[in-house]
């Protein structure tokens, strides 16, 4: 297993002394709950598609509260779309001392002491860094926001643990339910898991 003290990397950006942005991962049939739950506020989210079905949305926690970013809110807190991802990032790097890396069978897991595992998708350097030191791919599942499961493409054994855990462990009826599909770190950025594998 690679050592972790380095792997969040560098967001690119400095965290900025305003308001406390931090990404979330979502999907659209979260999303579309929501929307069917509250007002049509929902529809002006911020959002950007990541991979699959996993969309990037932006939470404001000035008081430990998280509350979905609009572009109202945007607006209203001067802050330029083109730059959120950046902020957010330095955020969560800010927030994540330190991530770990544990071991289950033939998988690892993500462990950020918190809620925040999936959101280590968004750390590119995290990713860079781990398949250097795997002799496959790094394959994940995102079951849910606190769940991260990797496999080594190189590991038969390990992928096929991956297909067979995630589904097991993805409840869409939880409140922090995220994905049941696979995804690949292949040529810095995310694919979705094929059958190429």
């Amino acid at each position: 297993m690679p050592d972790t003290n380095d792997l969040i990397g560098d967001s690119g950006a400095s965290a900025p002394d305003g308001p406390r942005i931090v990404p979330r991962l979502t999907t659209q049939a979260s999303l579309d709950a929501t929307a069917a739950g509250t007002s049509s506020q929902a529809a002006t989210h911020v959002r950007e598609p990541l991979v699959g079905e996993l969309i990037v949305t932006y939470v404001m926690e000035p008081a430990g509260v998280g509350q979905s970013l609009t572009h109202q809110h945007l607006h209203q807190l001067d802050v330029a779309e083109d730059g959120l991802r950046d902020l957010a990032l330095a955020n969560l790097t800010n927030e994540l001392s330190e991530i770990q890396l544990g071991e289950h069978s033939h998988l690892m897991l993500v462990q950020t002491g918190g809620e925040r595992e999936a959101c280590t998708l968004l750390l590119e350097g995290l990713w860079d860094q781990l398949a250097a030191n795997l002799d496959g791919d790094p394959a994940v599942g995102v079951p849910s926001q606190d769940m991260v499961l990797i496999a080594d493409t190189a590991s038969a054994e390990a992928l096929a643990e991956l297909r067979r855990a995630v589904p097991q462990l993805h409840d869409p009826d939880a409140a922090n339910a995220l994905s049941a599909q696979l995804f690949v770190w292949r040529e810095e950025k995310w694919h979705i898991l094929g059958s190429e594998y």
